[in-house]
């Protein structure tokens, strides 16, 4: 894992402008302290306002605890492996998440925007279908 990848299971709030700068970008749109990133690709999934036909006010997100980072670790090396990164970050919520609120957040940064945007669709998908993180609607 590079020590500048932001990896994690959180209960805590998270914000994508935060995300960004914590991998050393620039969140108007400049490279930051990494001028070797030509392209910096982001994601959030938010909690909208309706779960099928229901309408909700939140998500509760639950988790097996260490293996969902543990899963997370590997998706990560493997994206590493199939594309030249320069940074990624992938990010989950649990617990109560609120109707606005990012219950996930991947970024990934790149020398150019293909490899940036491949992983990043990449690591969402992966993400999704193996990590062990469950999203609930409230009954």
């Amino acid at each position: 894992m590079d020590p500048q990848d932001i990896i994690l299971v959180t209960r805590d709030p998270i914000g994508l402008d935060d995300i960004v700068r914590r991998l050393g970008h620039d969140t108007n749109g400049g490279p930051g302290d990494d001028d070797a990133a030509g392209a910096l690709v982001t994601f959030s999934g938010i909690v909208r306002a309706r779960e099928g036909e229901r309408t909700i006010g939140h998500l509760d997100y639950e988790h097996y605890d260490g293996m969902a980072q543990q899963e997370m670790e590997k998706l990560v090396a493997l994206a590493r492996e199939k594309w030249p990164l320069r940074r990624v970050a992938l990010v989950h919520r649990t617990g109560e998440v609120a109707v606005g609120e990012a219950s996930v957040i991947v970024a990934v940064s790149a020398g150019h925007r293909k490899e940036s945007f491949a992983a990043a669709r990449y690591l969402i998908d992966a993400l999704k279908e193996s990590v062990p993180i469950w999203k609930q609607a409230p009954k």
